[in-house]
């Protein structure tokens, strides 16, 4: 596991997961496989074939006609955003150091929140090589988690998989697994707000509601939960209190983010299925500022440069007004240190933690912040020892979360503490087992710590 990959995961709160991916996504953008596309139409062929034969009642019908056009657009922003570690050549660090952390600012500022894994629809289709490697992959999961107790992103991802299998009752009980073990987790809630939702028939209940809000106020931009609660709204009759909730959550998309597209999409379907004139919604104007790695495209380093800050002193200037978001302390944070501001970042992930001093996310963004260089002949990062207190505290709070065990394994080991690095990183590989892409190198490394 690159000293890299881990320190960019637990910065982005969005450039990971998901500085700066949002929301609809781990929380980061890229482009749909023309075969997802491909099984995202046969799925509404498939529909309509079971509507007509009498197997799916056409409320709930309905329901999922609307999710897979909404997915069909979304796929687009699928993908998890790997880094690797890189140390040797000078073009690499460059664009490590100063193009990746802009496009990463970019396409998480104006979002508002950490990249949220995409949360896949209910897939009826078992024909499909897609679902069959899934089920395979749920299967083995499914046995390593009945062998112990697994972390945040086992139960996350199962519920996921259980998701797309149609499992909705089983992925409600895996998104509350999730919940249990991260509260205050964003993913988890609105996993299972959505999952609660396709269980019951596309209407969205009051649990569900209640998530969705939770979700709203930790990621103010998120355009999945503005769409939902406009539809909870439309459902208990107030159609001009949903329309204005999609109506604000447009206007504060750009017309270059693809998730306007998708919310556009989305509130199209709703209007059809709910019998609601959505045409005015639909002509809201987007946001002026552009969003996303694109809108750097043919900027020099300076016009980037004042993008970003651009979008920071927006930032800021919403945090006059809601000092008491610990969220938006901990995104202003990341900002600030992406743009090599170190004592204005401090200064903002002291008032993110004052606020929220429980906050595992909090934590480990404020501690991946204070991370020193990378050693180019280990690979693995300096962890100084504000970065090791806190790192140490998110352990505490959040015991099956691996990531602060990895960084705490690696400041044992340049303390010299060999055998506490060996016992935190043991303690790493237990809790993602062996089927993880990282075990064998975690391993090597614990090897070669010696005896």
């Amino acid at each position: 596991m690159s000293g890299l990959l881990l320190a960019a995961g637990a910065l982005s709160v969005a450039a990971a997961a998901a500085l700066l991916a949002p929301v609809l996504r781990r929380r980061a953008a890229g482009s749909a496989e023309p075969s997802e596309t491909a099984i995202y139409r046969q799925q509404l062929d498939e529909l309509e074939q079971d509507l007509a034969r009498g197997l799916i009642a056409p409320r709930e019908a309905k329901a999922a006609r609307v999710e897979i056009e909404r997915r069909l657009l979304r796929a687009a922003g699928r993908g998890e955003q790997r880094l690797a570690s890189s140390a040797g050549t000078r073009g690499v660090v460059i664009a490590t150091a100063v193009l990746a952390p802009l496009a990463a600012a970019a396409l998480y500022l104006p979002m508002g929140a950490p990249a949220l894994p995409d949360r896949p629809f209910a897939a009826r289709s078992e024909q499909n090589n897609q679902q069959l490697a899934i089920r395979q992959m749920v299967t083995r999961l499914e046995e390593r988690l009945a062998r112990e107790p697994g972390g945040l992103d086992d139960w996350l991802m199962l519920g996921r998989s259980r998701s797309v299998l149609g499992d909705m009752q089983g992925a409600t009980d895996a998104y509350r697994r999730a919940r249990a073990l991260a509260p205050d987790d964003p993913r988890a809630a609105g996993g299972l707000a959505e999952a609660l939702t396709f269980l019951a028939g596309g209407m969205v209940p009051r649990e569900a509601a209640a998530l969705f809000e939770e979700v709203a106020r930790r990621a103010p931009g998120d355009p999945q939960a503005a769409f939902y609660l406009g539809m909870a709204d439309a459902q208990a009759g107030d159609s001009e209190a949903g329309k204005e909730r999609w109506r604000r959550a447009l206007a504060a998309l750009p017309a270059s983010d693809p998730a306007r597209d998708r919310l556009l999409n989305a509130i199209g379907g709703a209007g059809r299925q709910l019998g609601i004139d959505v045409a005015g919604v639909l002509a809201t104007p987007p946001a002026s500022a552009p969003a996303g790695p694109e809108a750097l495209a043919g900027m020099s380093l300076e016009q980037q440069l004042e993008f970003v800050r651009s979008m920071v002193g927006r930032l800021e200037a919403r945090l006059e007004n809601e000092p008491d978001d610990a969220e938006g302390w901990s995104r202003l944070g990341q900002a600030r240190w992406l743009l090599r501001q170190p004592e204005k970042a401090r200064a903002a992930f002291d008032k993110a933690l004052a606020l929220a001093p429980r906050d595992v996310g909090i934590l480990k963004a404020y501690a991946a912040s204070l991370l020193g260089p990378v050693d180019p002949a280990s690979g693995l990062p300096e962890v100084g020892d504000e970065a090791r207190a806190l790192f140490d505290r998110a352990a505490e709070l959040r015991p099956e979360d691996p990531e602060p065990w990895w960084f705490l394994g690696i400041a044992a080991r340049q303390r010299g503490e060999q055998a506490r690095a060996r016992s935190d990183w043991q303690r790493l590989l237990d809790l993602i087992g062996p089927d993880h892409p990282d075990f064998a190198g975690i391993r090597a490394r614990i090897e070669a710590l010696g005896s």
